[in-house]
């Protein structure tokens, strides 16, 4: 039998909807074991537009737009780093052993 995404270590992927397969199959097996870049790429854009990450309650109409983000995450070098970061942590988390160079090489 091949093995199944679900029987990964690390899920590393892209999310914004590129790949939607994993979000489905993770719906139903989610043990926290994933990086998703988008999901850093929606944090940083709703820092720049001064909110805070957690869910806000504004009223209708009100006076601001808000950040656009771009589902190609790639080409956002800051998220391209935390995305190294967060696989480096996750990594390291896996393999106590190697964490330092899991973080050096991030």
């Amino acid at each position: 039998m091949l093995p199944s995404l679900i029987d990964a270590s690390l899920i590393v992927y892209n999310g914004g909807g590129y790949d939607q397969f994993v979000d489905d199959v993770l719906a139903t097996d989610d043990e926290g074991r994933t990086v998703q870049a988008y999901s850093f790429a929606q944090t940083l854009a709703d820092e720049e537009d001064g909110e805070s990450t957690e869910s806000t309650n504004e009223p209708a109409g009100h006076d601001h737009e808000h950040v656009t983000v771009n589902t190609h995450v790639w080409y956002d070098m800051t998220v391209a780093e935390v995305t190294a970061y967060a696989i480096a942590d996750g990594l390291g988390s896996l393999d106590p052993d190697n964490a330092a160079t899991y973080t050096a090489n991030a």
